[in-house]
């Protein structure tokens, strides 16, 4: 595992850096195996648990909502991280996020999660529909 080595021990990020987009990273290819020996790095590198659950929260536009409870739940235990997740994308339903001006499509995917929490069936056709959006220019 030499080409490990070589890619760890580069110097341009931290070593707390590395494992935060690791974990963010794992967390989008639900790789939750993989998940669970970096969140015990992520411990030894100095993140507390609310950092790397942030991590996870931070990957849902990207990965998707279940992909983020996975890696929840391979954080905290199986219901309390679906849980978790489930609580904290609800809050933003109401809110007006920092970046909607800049990026108008992550207010689809709030909507979606919110739905999903509420509905499954129509989230279901509103994800196809926003699948079809993100995958046009």
């Amino acid at each position: 595992m030499e080409w490990f080595e070589d890619i760890y021990g580069r110097e341009g990020l931290t070593m707390r850096e590395r494992v935060i987009a690791t974990i963010a990273m794992l967390s989008v290819l639900n790789l939750e195996s993989e998940l669970k020996i970096h969140f015990v790095a992520g411990t030894n590198a100095g993140l507390t648990r609310e950092e790397m659950e942030e991590v996870i929260i931070q990957s849902v536009a990207y990965g998707g909502f279940p992909k983020a409870i996975n890696a929840m739940k391979g954080l905290k235990g199986s219901r309390e991280g679906a849980e978790r997740v489930a609580s904290v994308i609800s809050g933003f339903a109401g809110r007006t996020l920092p970046f909607m001006g800049i990026y108008p499509k992550p207010r689809i995917v709030i909507y979606v999660i919110k739905v999903s929490l509420e509905r499954r069936d129509v989230a279901r056709h509103m994800y196809k529909n926003f699948t079809n959006m993100r995958s046009s220019p």
